[in-house]
């Protein structure tokens, strides 16, 4: 058979030599590791979980605090910048900041409202927590002598428009979300702008009494008369509760 350029096939180039090779622009780098690691982390939707390897060889898994691990990490400090003055704590909770407060026992006007008639009353107020995350705020009472500290018991703030627990009923009042310039600026709002009406007036004091007759029985003794802390009701909860913000768990 005679071959003709009809009966040649051309010749292609394989695939990999249709283009010409470039030149990396760095070299690629390989490390290898010939002992297991000292210690790894998980990170969870939840939790950050850290596994260390000991002295004896053993695996142990602990959770850690993502503060830690950004200290670890970043070596940077953590810090929650300027706090108003009664800053006792702050956190985050679900990506929000959340603080609580300490309020010294003061005297406070308060704005009363019964039977559709507005007074004013002035009374020394007990030591009370004041905490807010986003646009929730909550009021307790300190008891007689009480460190701060995580163990320390709240009790029921004498005061209406307040649930069991400690979740203030703004009304048709606005409220803005918690931050270090709002928190006493809401705070003064609850306390002495907004008026107290029978709104949840039970179950505040050991006498029996309303919140409100409470209040006006405290304040006809004087405005330097302090609010008898033996009378205030335990809440059932402990600051710490505020301070690593489980008390917004159900919020």
């Amino acid at each position: 058979m005679k071959l003709t350029n009809r009966t040649l096939k051309p010749i292609r180039p394989k695939p990999w030599r249709r283009c010409r090779p470039r030149p990396r622009p760095y070299p690629r780098e390989i490390m290898l590791m010939d002992r297991p690691p000292l210690a790894q982390i998980c990170i969870y939707d939840s939790c950050v979980v850290l596994t260390r390897r000991e002295a004896s060889g053993a695996w142990r898994s602990y959770p850690i605090s993502p503060d830690a691990l950004a200290q670890a990490l970043g070596k940077l400090p953590v810090t929650a910048g300027l706090l108003p003055e009664g800053t006792v704590g702050a956190g985050l909770r679900d990506g929000d900041a959340f603080y609580v407060q300490h309020v010294p026992a003061a005297t406070a006007r308060l704005q009363l409202l019964e039977g559709g008639q507005a007074s004013i009353l002035r009374v020394m107020l007990p030591p009370l927590i004041w905490a807010g995350w986003r646009d929730n705020y909550r009021i307790f009472a300190l008891g007689p002598d009480t460190p701060l500290a995580a163990n320390t018991p709240l009790y029921h703030a004498p005061f209406p428009n307040v649930y069991p627990t400690g979740v203030i009923c703004w009304g048709d009042v606005r409220v803005q979300r918690a931050t270090p310039t709002t928190l006493p600026a809401m705070r003064r709002l609850f306390l002495e702008e907004s008026q107290f009406n029978s709104h949840l007036d039970t179950g505040k004091s050991k006498s029996g009494r309303a919140a409100i007759a409470q209040l006006r029985y405290v304040g006809t003794r004087g405005p330097d008369t302090p609010y008898p802390l033996r009378d205030l009701l335990p809440a059932g909860m402990t600051l710490g509760a505020l301070l690593d913000g489980s008390a917004w768990r159900r919020s």
